[in-house]
Order: structure tokens, then sequence, then C-alpha cells
């Protein structure tokens, strides 16, 4: 009789001594989860992405015998899928980032070569930041955007920049066939004023929302407030945008100035053309040789 008693105690119980490791496996097995192990303080398995799962074994609540019931090790099996499906999930997430990462990066030309995520991450947002245009709403649209995407720090306000308001736009290609660089500002009447550089040639030119009358060829400035100066000017072909004849002299008086007024003549009158120069001499820096 002594001897059927383990057979007894047997009914609805699985796994005895060694023989749990594989009672455990064979479920598993489907899922990709391998290397399964059992030891006095844990069960181990080996997820299908190669990371590891680890549960209690006092999960299995093994009895005198080292024996587990039933549903004791369908427990643990379902314990150990949800922990690699949540690891091979954080693993996937991970893989994804970093391709994303390699596509904007290349997107944007920064070499990624020898560099660990979190530095081409930093290249990504500084390339992201410089280009923010700096006019709101879009610019505080698409700083949050890159903060959300990428985890790029807060982008500075218009007025934090060196640069002030100007958009910055330099063309890519060195050399002969370089196409122009521009310095773009406008201000809230739609009125814009434009540092244009080609071929090494500098032309500052203004269009008013409100074409300046025809045959004009003087205008008034007034820089910081100070003194009216006269400038002469000249139009463009289609007559929207007038000319500074002393390109060099224009940006030269703007450099350091905060704020112009350029008194347009059109044909109901003049009008008073505002902008906000702040950090011209900083941009103009940063066009092409023969225009700074």
């Amino acid at each position: 009789m002594r001897r059927w008693l383990p057979a007894i105690l047997g009914i609805g119980l699985a796994g005895c001594g060694g023989d749990l490791a594989p009672r455990l496996q064979k479920p598993l097995e489907g899922q990709g989860i391998k290397d399964v192990a059992v030891d006095e303080t844990k069960v181990t398995a080996t997820c299908a992405q190669g990371d590891k799962a680890e549960v209690p074994v006092a999960e299995l609540e093994l009895n005198f015998m080292g024996m587990a019931k039933t549903d004791k090790i369908a427990g643990v099996v379902k314990k150990v899928i949800s922990i690699c499906e949540k690891q091979d999930e954080e693993k996937k997430r991970l893989a994804g980032i970093r391709e994303a990462q390699g596509a904007k990066a290349r997107e944007l030309g920064i070499d990624v070569t020898g560099k660990d995520e979190e530095v081409i991450r930093g290249a990504i947002c500084d390339k992201l930041t410089a280009a923010l245009p700096v006019k709101e709403p879009e610019r505080s649209r698409l700083a949050e955007a890159n903060e959300r995407s990428w985890k790029c720090p807060p982008a500075p306000k218009v007025d934090e920049l060196p640069t002030g308001g100007w958009q910055i736009e330099i063309a890519a290609t060195a050399g002969p066939k370089r196409g122009p660089s521009f310095l773009r500002l406008d201000n809230d009447h739609d009125d814009k004023l434009t540092y244009r550089c080609a071929s090494a040639k500098l032309d500052v030119y203004v269009q008013a929302s409100t074409p300046a009358k025809k045959g004009t060829k003087v205008v008034s400035a007034k820089i910081d407030g100070g003194k009216a100066l006269t400038w002469k000017v000249k139009p463009s072909t289609d007559g929207k945008a007038m000319f500074f004849v002393d390109a060099k002299g224009t940006a030269k008086a703007l450099a350091s100035a905060k704020r112009v007024t350029i008194a347009v003549p059109n044909a109901k009158g003049t009008s008073a053309v505002t902008f906000d120069v702040k950090g011209a001499g900083e941009a103009q820096k940063q066009m092409p040789k023969g225009c700074r």
C-alpha cells in the first residue's frame, strides 16, 4: 500500500524534482522561449529576443515532495510569457527608435558613424531647433512636436535668439553652382525685408504690403528712433520691391540696430514700414563669404 502513496498524492500534480523544468519548457517552446531552469529560489527562461525572464519559485507552491499543481504550472508559464512579451515589445520599440533616428539623421545630413543614440538624438535636436520658423504660432507648434518626438529641450523664444526674428536660408551647395542664400524678416503687416546673397553679391530690399509709388528713388529711414536718414532705392522689375542702392552700407547700418522704420511713398501718401531687426549682424555672419 505504501508504494502507491506517491501515485495517490500525485493526482492533479505535475513536476517532481528535476522534472519541473521540462514540464514548464514544453508549453513555452511554441513561444520561442527556451532554456527553462528551476532552482531553489526562481524559475528562469530565455525569451525569444534573448532577454531573461524570472519568476519566484514560490509561485509554484511546491508540496513537500517537490511537486506542483497543474494550475500552478500553467500560472507560471503564463507569467513567463507575459514577462517575455513585455521585454520583446520594449526591444522592438527601441529598435524602432534606432531605425527612426538613423532615417532622420540621414535626412538632416548628420554623420552617425561611431556615435551612440544619445549623441545622435542631440544632433537631430540641434538641427531641428535651428530650422524652426521664427514666427508664432508655427515656431511653438513645431518646437512642441520636436519635444514629443525626439525629447528635444525647449526651443529658445525668438527674442532670446542671437539672430532675432531673421529666417536664415543658406544654400547647401558650395562653389560656382551654389544657389542664392537669404535672410528674411517679416512684420505683422506682411511687409518683408530681405538680404539676398547670389554669386557673392549682396542685395538688400524691402517689399511693402502697399507697393511703393512708381518712380520712387529715395526713402527716409529711422534707426532706433534716431535722426532720419535718406537712402537711395531702385525698383525691382515687377515694381513690388525696392532695392537699396548701397546694400552693404544699409546692412552695416542695421547690423547692431534693434528697429528700423522706413517711410515708403505710395499712391495714397506714405506708409511707415517698421521691422524689428535685432540680430541682423549675427544673421549676416552666417551668409556666404562676400556677403558677410
